[in-house]
């Protein structure tokens, strides 16, 4: 990111999910928070999947609202995501 290639989405992607990989979710969630304008619909899949992976529901259903608000359509996975995280909550 520090290099200049922050604005190649695959790039953002991909270190969203190493950031996971590497048990650092929160600096998942920073890096995602950190150029909102440039989330795609990826983006919001990676960090819900991996959020989904590290058993923090109430963070997908939150996410879930503020991708609504943002004016994205869900993808089935992002749906399928949703619908995993409120049976972990029990709603």
């Amino acid at each position: 990111m520090r290099s200049g290639h922050g604005g190649f989405i695959t790039v953002k992607n991909t270190l969203l999910h190493c950031y996971y990989v590497c048990g650092k979710i929160e600096d998942a969630h920073h890096l995602f928070d950190e150029f909102p304008q440039r989330n795609d619909l990826i983006s919001w899949n990676t960090l819900m999947g991996d959020y989904l992976h590290v058993s923090q529901p109430r963070v997908i259903v939150d996410l879930f609202k503020e991708m609504c608000i943002g004016g994205f359509e869900a993808s089935v996975i992002i749906v399928l995501y949703l619908l995993s995280a409120i049976g972990e909550l029990g709603s």
